[in-house]
C-alpha cells in the first residue's frame, strides 16, 4: 500500500492517507476491489496494524473535495479528528487526482 499524504490530527496523531482509485484493491488484506468512485483511506500511524497503521475510515474523493474545515473521522474518538490545516493540504493534493 502506498501513502498519498500524511495529515495531522487535533491531538497530535498523524494519519496516513491512501488513495484508492476505481479498480484498485482495498479493505482487509486488500480483498475488495473498488468498483465505485475513487476513495481516500485514513490510517492512524501510531498503531502498526497494517503497513500504514490502524485503519480508521474511508471517504469518497468527491465528498472530501467539497468539505471545508477539519474532519471527524470517527465521531466519538477525539484523537481521530483531522485538523483544518491537514484537510486543506489533502484537498490541495486530491484536486490534482
Amino acid at each position: 500500500m502506498k501513502m498519498l499524504l500524511a495529515v495531522n490530527g487535533v491531538s497530535g496523531a498523524a494519519f496516513a492517507v491512501r488513495h484508492v482509485p476505481t479498480g484498485e484493491r482495498y479493505g482487509l488484506n486488500l480483498s475488495l476491489v473498488n468498483e465505485g468512485p475513487a476513495m481516500q483511506e485514513f490510517y492512524d500511524t501510531r498503531y502498526p496494524h497494517t503497513e500504514l497503521g490502524q485503519f480508521v475510515t474511508r471517504y469518497r474523493v468527491d465528498t472530501l473535495r467539497e468539505h471545508e474545515g477539519g474532519l471527524d473521522l470517527v465521531g466519538d474518538v477525539r484523537a481521530w479528528r483531522v485538523t483544518a490545516e491537514g484537510m486543506k493540504a489533502l484537498r490541495k493534493v486530491i484536486q490534482t487526482l
